[in-house]
């Protein structure tokens, strides 16, 4: 599938038929057109497994952070650290099983 030359921006990531893929939209066409791009692998075996185990604890932190510090009584910096953790694990996750890491495809080098 060609994609089109101007991008507006990017709008969501979801699996379709399978794949992960970016959507977009573009208004250069005269009107709003969707464009789909695939994720492109960027890392290999050993960052997916190290993305994957560090998703699972932020993930556990998160929860546990959430249970013992924001549910008691924690006010708004409880939740928002307790959220963040659980949305770094969550993301970190979708990276490992996507194979895909969003510092690479922004250019920055990664250890792994």
């Amino acid at each position: 599938m060609a994609l089109p030359e101007a991008r507006s921006h990017l709008v969501a990531i979801a699996k379709i038929q399978g794949e992960t893929r970016c959507a977009g939209l573009d208004d250069a066409a005269g009107g709003p057109t969707l464009w789909l791009m695939a994720l492109a692998c960027n890392i290999d075996a050993k960052g997916k497994a190290v993305r994957l185990r560090m998703g699972i604890l932020f993930t556990l932190v998160g929860s546990v952070v959430a249970l013992v510090w924001a549910v008691p009584g924690g006010g708004p910096v409880a939740w928002l650290v307790s959220g963040g953790l659980l949305a770094s694990g969550a993301f970190a996750v979708f990276e490992a099983r996507a194979g895909w890491c969003a510092l690479r495809a922004l250019g920055f080098k990664t250890p792994v």
